[in-house]
C-alpha cells in the first residue's frame, strides 16, 4: 500500500468516523454515542451532565480523564472507577430513538434501566453481547419490533422488563438458557407464540407476566414440561391473551407448590377447573371472562386455603357455588 494512503488511514479516518479522543475511555465513548439518540431531555439532567471529559492537556489539574464518568447523571461506576456498571435513567421524560448497538462494547454493564420515558427504537442482536447484564428494564416506552433471539445469550440476566411497549413478533427461543432469570415482565405488547412452548422454556422464574399479548393455545401440558417453572413461580399472569382449550390438569397444578397469584382472566379457556387442593399458598385466583364450565372446586372456599381474592365471573359454571362467580375478596 502507498505510504501516503497508509498515513491517511491513521491520521484522518478516525476523525471522519466521529471517534472520540484516545483519552476518552471505551465506556465513555459508548455512552456519548448512546446520548446522540436522546433528542429531548426536559429535566436537562442527561444533556447537561453527559459531556466529554477534558483531555489531560486542557484540564486544570493535568490529570488523566476518569475512565468512568461518575459525575454523569444516572451513571454508576465500579469500585475501581474504571468501568460503568449501571445506567439508570427512569422517568425523565426522555424522547428520541435509541441505538442499542452503541452499548455493545460495555463489558461490565450490570444494569440498564430506561423505564417511564418516551424513547423509541428497536432491540438489536448486538445487545446479546452485554454478558454482564443483570437487569434490563425498558418498560413504559415506545420501543418496537421483535425481541432478538440473542437476548437469550444474556446469561447473567436476573430481571427483564420489556412491558408496556410495542414489541411484536414471535416469542424468542432460548430462554431455557437463562437459568438465573427470576423476573420476566412482557405485559402489554404484541408478542405471540404457543403458551405451552413459552412456559416450557421458563426455568427458575419467580415472577412471570405475559398479560396483554397475543399468546395462544391451551394450558393442558405434560408435567415434565412445566416442572422447572412450577417449582419456582410465585406470580403468574397470563390474562388478556388468546388462550383457548383446557386449563392445567390436576397433576400439573400440584407442581405449583409456591404459587401465590394465578391470573388467566380474559381469555377463551374452556372445560372444567381441576382440583386446587394442593395449592396451599395460593392467595389470588383470577379466571374470569373465559368459557369455563362444570362445577366450581369446593376447596376454593375452605379455610385450609390461603385464598383472599377469587374471580370466576363471566364463565359457564353450574352448581351451588355459582353465586360466588362474581369477583370475591375474602377476608
Amino acid at each position: 500500500m502507498d505510504l501516503r494512503l497508509l498515513l491517511f488511514y491513521f491520521l484522518f479516518l478516525p476523525s471522519a468516523l466521529g471517534h472520540f479522543p484516545s483519552s476518552v475511555s471505551h465506556d465513555v465513548s459508548c455512552l456519548l454515542e448512546f446520548k446522540k439518540g436522546i433528542l429531548s431531555d426536559p429535566s436537562g439532567l442527561v444533556i447537561s451532565s453527559w459531556t466529554p471529559p477534558q483531555p489531560p492537556e486542557s484540564n486544570h489539574s493535568g490529570a488523566a480523564a476518569p475512565a468512568c464518568p461518575s459525575s454523569w447523571n444516572g451513571v454508576s461506576c465500579d469500585a475501581s472507577g474504571a468501568d460503568v456498571v449501571s445506567v439508570f435513567l427512569d422517568g425523565l421524560g426522555l424522547r428520541g430513538e435509541i441505538k442499542f448497538a452503541t452499548l455493545a462494547g460495555m463489558r461490565s454493564l450490570r444494569e440498564l434501566s430506561l423505564s417511564g420515558n418516551f424513547l423509541t427504537g428497536r432491540l438489536v442482536p448486538a445487545l446479546g453481547s452485554l454478558a454482564s447484564l443483570h437487569r434490563l428494564d425498558l418498560s413504559g416506552n415506545l420501543f418496537y419490533g421483535p425481541i432478538p433471539g440473542r437476548i437469550a445469550e444474556l446469561w447473567s440476566l436476573v430481571h427483564l422488563n420489556l412491558s408496556c411497549n410495542d414489541f411484536s413478533g414471535d416469542f424468542p427461543t432460548g430462554f431455557q438458557n437463562l437459568l438465573g432469570l427470576k423476573e420476566l415482565d412482557l405485559r402489554s405488547n404484541g408478542l405471540r407464540g404457543h403458551i405451552g412452548l413459552v412456559l416450557s422454556h421458563m426455568r427458575n422464574v419467580e415472577y412471570l407476566d405475559l398479560s396483554g399479548n397475543e399468546f395462544y393455545g391451551g394450558l393442558l401440558m405434560e408435567s415434565r414440561n412445566l416442572s422447572s417453572l412450577a417449582n419456582a413461580v410465585k406470580y403468574a399472569n397470563l390474562s388478556s391473551n388468546k388462550l383457548s382449550g383446557s386449563f392445567f390438569s390436576s397433576d400439573s397444578l400440584r407442581l405449583f407448590r409456591n404459587l401465590e397469584v394465578l391470573d388467566v382472566g380474559y381469555n377463551q379457556l374452556s372445560g372444567e377447573l381441576p382440583s386446587f387442593d394442593s395449592l396451599r399458598n395460593l392467595k389470588t385466583l383470577r379466571a374470569g371472562k373465559n368459557q369455563l364450565s362444570g362445577l366450581i372446586p369446593e376447596e376454593l372456599f375452605r379455610s385450609t386455603m390461603s385464598l383472599t381474592e377469587l374471580d370466576l365471573s363471566g364463565n359457564r359454571f353450574t352448581g351451588k357455588y355459582v353465586t360466588f362467580c362474581i369477583p370475591l375478596h375474602m377476608i
